[in-house]
């Protein structure tokens, strides 16, 4: 059932003889935004389809695929954790924002990559922002604004990953070498964010070894996590040429076989 505009709710309970007991009425406004709101990560990429000729060629669909299954493996993953729907109707905002931006990153790869690698990550840090922006429209209430600051964070956090797998892997490029670099980038933007928070909130007299046990395992968890939700775009990036060519044009980087093709051509 779908409805918008404004509603009032009234009770009472009826009291035997007598008036019934009538509580004060409640008024709910439902913007039809609502309904919809869920397909907002979805208009810029599909932007980037209809606006992009280079995007307008079935290899560039491919991207599709990962996102898709990512969000599979979030309904799966939430589904085993036994989250609540409440807290899935929160934190799915943040999935599909990451997502979006995620797929335009890439969808631009041409046009903003092949720069210094310094205008290159903020013009990616930016877009990435901008798929944040689009959780604004998704939640219902202004107790959920704290959520889009975790969106941010992780786009930050996902975007440290490729910027130390990058410069990990500027001289000897490999699959591994970078999958690893990438997880470091990860965990080490993840440590200095626990770091920065828990020494904000937490005085210093009160750390103990357990706590830091506890923290670092913490940390694994949630790199763990970051690290296999990007994962499904970093392998079509290792198998396709197409995305081997955009994920080289953003990172600076050159693939093996991207370099074997050079020295064929020459």
């Amino acid at each position: 059932m779908y409805a918008w505009g404004t509603f009032r709710i009234e009770t009472e309970v009826p009291r035997g003889e007598g008036e019934p007991i009538r509580a004060e009425p409640t008024t709910y406004y439902f913007n039809p935004l609502y309904h919809a709101s869920g397909f907002a990560y979805f208009v810029p990429v599909a932007a980037a389809f209809l606006f992009l000729k280079e995007n307008r060629r079935p290899r560039a669909f491919l991207i599709l695929a990962p996102m898709l299954l990512v969000m599979g493996m979030w309904r799966g993953f939430a589904g085993l954790m036994h989250f609540s729907e409440e807290m899935v109707s929160v934190l799915n905002p943040v999935v599909m924002a990451l997502l979006a931006g995620l797929c335009v990153v890439w969808l631009l790869g041409e046009r903003i990559g092949h720069r210094h690698r310094v205008v290159t990550a903020l013009l990616a840090g930016g877009i990435m922002l901008g798929g944040c922006a689009l959780m604004l429209v998704d939640i219902s209430s202004l107790e959920y604004v704290q959520i889009v600051f975790f969106g941010v964070v992780s786009a930050a956090v996902i975007q440290s990953g490729f910027i130390v797998g990058a410069f990990l892997s500027r001289r000897r490029f490999g699959p591994v070498r970078f999958l690893l670099g990438f997880g470091a980038g990860i965990l080490s933007a993840i440590f200095v964010l626990f770091f920065v928070y828990y020494t904000i909130l937490i005085p210093y007299s009160l750390f103990s070894a357990d706590l830091f046990w506890m923290l670092l395992v913490v940390m694994l968890v949630y790199a763990a996590i970051y690290w296999v939700g990007v994962l499904p775009f970093l392998i079509l990036f290792f198998v396709s040429d197409f995305w081997r060519q955009r994920f080289a044009a953003v990172t600076g980087l050159r693939p093996a076989k991207a370099r074997c093709a050079d020295v064929q051509d020459a």
